[in-house]
């Protein structure tokens, strides 16, 4: 974090990458001067680059918050860079965490729904219908219609974390049920993309003979 001139020593910690009560779609643009907006941008891209990078890699709870804040990568306002920094400090309190991966699984994970793919995958989807932040009023709150949009995440298994994502739906859902329903189109629609690309690598046989012999 020394990059974006930040450093995590002496700084309050927190137990989730998201600040309650601050909806990052609503934070409001504030006039500046071009060097001092080109600074903050600067600084603003450096940060949320650098979680994105953990986003993908071992920190799959970061995925959402990194997801609304690069939407404003473009034009960020100090509201968003203090949310980003927010973030810094989830970190700081959680920097023992991550995905440990190995060959070998050291324990059953299991889903209530059956995809219809080959049985070594475990995928899991989820939404968050609504708001944002559902902890507000609805009084205080004046999103727009995409920020107000529904999230979908969902994360696959193959023998270890192997994908994972978190972002907006590109409609407008009327309830959850509807929302849960797009949250798993998107994950098929990988699973599907997946299962193509190793088959066309001749890879599908040696999964399942991979997944036979360690299940016994």
């Amino acid at each position: 974090m020394d990059t974006v001139g930040f450093s995590s020593d002496n700084q309050s910690t927190y137990t989730t990458p998201y600040q309650s009560g601050l909806t990052i779609g609503s934070i409001p643009t504030v006039p500046m001067s071009v060097s001092d907006q080109d600074a903050l941008h600067l600084r603003y891209q450096s940060l949320v680059g650098s979680q994105n990078w953990l986003a993908h890699t071992t920190r799959p709870d970061l995925s959402t918050v990194v997801s609304l804040l690069a939407q404003h990568q473009s034009s960020p306002s100090p509201g968003h860079l203090d949310a980003a920094l927010y973030v810094v400090k989830y970190l700081s309190h959680t920097k023992t965490l991550g995905i440990y991966f190995s060959s070998l699984r050291k324990g059953q994970l299991e889903t209530f729904l059956h995809f219809p793919i080959f049985s070594p995958l475990l995928p899991m989807s989820d939404a968050n219908w609504g708001p944002q932040d559902a902890s507000m009023s609805n009084t205080k709150l004046d999103l727009s219609l995409f920020a107000s949009r529904a999230m979908s995440a969902f994360y696959v298994d193959l023998f270890g974390p192997l994908h994972w994502i978190s972002k907006h739906q590109t409609v407008t859902a009327c309830s959850s049920v509807e929302a849960e329903i797009y949250a798993t189109s998107e994950c098929v629609k990988f699973l599907l993309e997946l299962a193509q690309i190793l088959d066309s690598l001749s890879l599908l046989r040696l999964i399942h003979a991979y997944y036979y012999y360690y299940s016994q």
